[in-house]
C-alpha cells in the first residue's frame, strides 16, 4: 500500500496514510477481517472468475479513513485525540475530490517494475 495525504482542516494539520497499521486499525473498529472491510467500502474483488462491487456501508468507510487518520498520526507524532465523527468531519471538509483521489492511489500496493514472478515447485511462473 502506498499513499499518505496531508490537509489542513479547521486550521489543524491532518492526514491519512494506508497501510497495515490503518487496515488493522479499521478492521477492529469494524469487527471484521481486512477482505470484509475492503468489499464493505466498495473495493472491487473477483468471486469465481466474475468481478464483483458491494454497495458501500458508510460506517465501515468511515472506519477506513479513521484507521488512515490513526496511522499518520502515529507515525507523525500527533496526538490521536478524534473519534470517527471528527474524521467524517475532515471528509467532508476535504471534499468528494479528493477522497476519490486517496481511494484509487491510497490502497493501490507497489509493484517493482522489473518484478519477476514467483515460480512454482515445477519452476514454471505464475500468473495472475
Amino acid at each position: 500500500m502506498k499513499g499518505v495525504y496531508e490537509f489542513e482542516v479547521s486550521g489543524r494539520k491532518v492526514g491519512f496514510k494506508f497501510g497495515t497499521y490503518a487496515l488493522s486499525e479499521a478492521c477492529e473498529k469494524d469487527g471484521c477481517s481486512v477482505d470484509v472491510l475492503l468489499r464493505r467500502c466498495g473495493i472491487p474483488y473477483v468471486e469465481e472468475g466474475v468481478v464483483k462491487n458491494d454497495k458501500i456501508n458508510l460506517k465501515s468507510f468511515l472506519h477506513l479513513f479513521w484507521g488512515a487518520a490513526m496511522h499518520y498520526a502515529e507515525d507523525s507524532g500527533l496526538e490521536k485525540d478524534f473519534k470517527v465523527s471528527t474524521v467524517s468531519n475532515w471528509l467532508d471538509e476535504i471534499g468528494v475530490e479528493k477522497l476519490n483521489d486517496m481511494m484509487a492511489n491510497g490502497l493501490t500496493q507497489y509493484v517493482p517494475k522489473n518484478l519477476t514472478s514467483p515460480m512454482t515447485e515445477m519452476g514454471d511462473p505464475v500468473t495472475q
